[in-house]
């Protein structure tokens, strides 16, 4: 029986582990040779950008959950005129109704991958499933 140095399993572990975190896709990688413009290169996602999308609430959980938020805005103290009393606070609920709508509205919308980024398999299973630009027409391009 044959006992092999340490130094061989380090590199044979070396090696197995870049194997392993290794790509069989091809990443571009653009070198940026002295040019005048500051500009990042745009670099494809790897194959899995479905996976990171976020949990959607449902629209009806969505404006429940900021109808039960805009029910305990008060008006601003001080008003002794009731009138002005109830239209400040009118004001303030609909404010508040449209920041608590449009808030998750937003992080949903930026949290989704861009198309231009993502893998070309990705490209092709969106317009096969969704059908030829409905993806950028929802505004997330």
């Amino acid at each position: 029986m044959k006992i092999y140095p340490l130094c061989f399993s380090k590199q044979m572990h070396t090696t197995t582990y870049e194997v392993v975190n290794g790509s069989y896709l091809k990443t571009p990688h653009i070198k940026n040779e002295n040019k005048t413009k500051d500009t990042t290169p745009e670099t494809l996602d790897t194959v899995g950008a479905f996976q990171k999308l976020p949990m959607v609430m449902p629209s009806v959980d969505i404006l429940y959950s900021s109808l039960r938020k805009v029910k305990r805005i008060s008006p601003t103290k001080g008003i002794a005129n009731a009138a002005k009393r109830e239209k400040n606070k009118g004001a303030k609920q609909l404010d508040a109704l449209m920041k608590e709508l449009t808030l998750p509205l937003r992080t949903y919308k930026d949290n989704f991958p861009n198309k231009r980024h993502l893998h070309p398999y990705e490209k092709s299973l969106i317009e096969l499933t969704l059908g030829d630009g409905n993806y950028e027409e929802v505004g997330i391009q």
